[in-house]
C-alpha cells in the first residue's frame, strides 16, 4: 500500500508562539484522510483574545491536496493523493494582533476500491431519554482505507442529519452530518456517541456502515448499544449489530409470554433501493402458523418498528417466531428484536431463515 505523508518544515520550530498567551491546542499528527472520503476537522487554540482567525502560510498542503483551511480553522475537502511529500504549517491571530504558529503532519491514504455494506445497525435512537453508542472496530494489521456511517431516518429512509460526539486517536469531535467518514489504522477503533437533550423528542432510525472492498484494506466491525435512561435515573440496555451476508427473508424470535409480562418488539431495515412489501407470518413456538400479515409499500433505505402482539394480535401470550420475507424483489433485509419487561428490554438477535 502506498502511503503519502505531509512532514514538517524544518526551518520552523514546532509550536513557535508569538501572541501573549495564545496557543495552538490541535496535537502535531492530525486525524488520517483518505482520497476516498470527505474530510473535515476543525483547529483549536487557547488564550489570547478570541475570535481567532487561521491561515496556512507555508508548505504544499493543504491547497495542493483538495483540502482547504478556513479563516474559522476547519480544514476540509476531498483529499488528492499528495505528489510525494508535502508541508503544512498554519498561524492562528487573535484579536489582539497576537499570533502563534505550529507545523503538522497529516497522513492521506489513496483510494483503494469502491465502498460496500459491511454492517447495519438496525436501531439507532437519540432524544426521549434514549442515546446511541457505536462502535468501529479495525481488527486487522493493516489500515482501513475508508469506513462510511450514514445514517437514515426510519419511515422515510432519507439522510438522518444527526448530531454526535466522535472519538479516535485521542481526537473528540462534535459533528452533526448524516454521513461520517473515517480512516482506520490497524486495530484502531472509533466510538461514535448520539447527543439530544433530555427534553428532546424521541428520533431514531438505522445505519450503514460501508468500508472499502480492496482485498489489501482491513476488516471492520461494528456495532452499537442503544440505551434508555428513565426519570428515576435508571437505565436499561440493548445492543444492535449485523454483519455479513443479508438476506431477503429474516427470522425474528418473539416473546409475548403473559406469565413472564413480556412484550416484543421489532425493528426491520429494508435494504431495497426500491419500495418494496413484507409478507409477515408468525409461528408459535411448537411450529403452528397462527397469522399472516402484510407491510405493503415499504419505502426504500427504511425503518419500521412496531409490537409484535399490536401488528399481529394472534401472537398475544404466546412464544414462537415471525418470518418477514421481501416478496417484491430479491433485495435484502434485516431488522433485530426487543423483548420488553416492565421498565426494561434486551436485544433479540435476528436469523436467517
Amino acid at each position: 500500500m502506498h502511503l503519502y505523508r505531509a512532514t514538517v518544515l524544518a526551518c520552523l520550530a514546532f509550536g513557535a508562539a508569538f501572541g501573549q498567551g495564545l496557543t495552538i491546542t490541535t496535537p502535531a499528527t492530525l486525524l488520517p484522510a483518505s482520497s476516498a472520503v470527505n474530510y473535515s476537522y476543525q483547529f483549536t487554540a487557547a488564550g489570547g483574545t478570541p475570535p481567532y482567525t487561521w491561515t496556512a502560510i507555508a508548505g504544499a498542503l493543504p491547497t495542493c491536496c483538495g483540502l482547504t483551511l478556513s479563516p474559522a480553522g476547519v480544514l476540509a475537502g476531498r483529499p488528492s493523493q499528495i505528489p510525494g511529500s508535502g508541508t503544512f504549517t498554519v498561524r492562528v491571530n487573535d484579536s489582539a494582533g497576537n499570533s502563534a504558529t505550529q507545523n503538522f503532519s497529516l497522513s492521506i491514504y489513496p483510494a483503494a476500491g469502491s465502498l460496500l455494506r459491511s454492517a447495519v445497525l438496525s436501531q439507532v435512537a437519540a432524544g426521549g431519554g434514549w442515546d446511541t453508542t457505536i462502535f468501529l472496530i479495525n481488527t486487522s494489521s493493516t489500515t482501513v482505507n475508508s469506513a462510511s456511517v450514514l445514517f437514515r431516518f426510519n419511515q422515510s429512509g432519507q439522510p438522518w442529519s444527526l448530531p454526535v460526539t466522535t472519538q479516535q486517536l485521542g481526537y473528540t469531535l462534535t459533528p452533526a452530518a448524516s454521513e461520517l467518514d473515517f480512516v482506520l489504522p490497524p486495530s484502531s477503533s472509533v466510538i461514535i456517541q448520539t447527543s439530544a437533550p433530555p427534553s428532546a423528542a424521541l428520533q431514531q432510525g438505522w445505519a450503514d456502515v460501508l468500508t472499502t472492498s480492496n482485498p489489501n484494506s482491513g476488516t471492520v466491525g461494528a456495532y452499537a448499544i442503544f440505551r434508555q435512561t428513565f426519570p428515576n435515573g435508571s437505565t436499561s440496555v440493548g445492543t444492535s449489530g449485523g454483519t455479513g451476508a443479508f438476506e431477503s427473508s429474516v427470522a425474528v424470535p418473539y416473546d409475548n409470554s403473559t406469565a413472564q409480562n413480556t412484550i416484543t418488539g421489532v425493528a426491520l431495515v429494508s435494504l431495497s433501493s426500491a419500495a418494496i412489501n413484507i409478507n409477515a407470518t408468525a409461528y408459535d413456538q411448537n411450529g403452528n402458523a397462527l397469522a399472516t400479515q402484510l407491510l405493503n409499500t415499504f419505502p426504500p433505505m427504511s425503518q419500521i418498528t412496531f409490537q409484535v402482539p399490536t401488528f399481529m394480535p394472534q401472537t398475544a401470550g404466546q412464544r414462537g417466531v415471525i418470518i418477514l420475507t421481501n416478496t417484491s424483489n430479491s433485495d435484502s433485509i434485516t431488522g433485530l428484536g426487543l423483548r420488553f419487561a416492565g421498565n426494561s428490554f434486551t436485544s433479540v438477535p435476528t436469523i436467517n431463515p
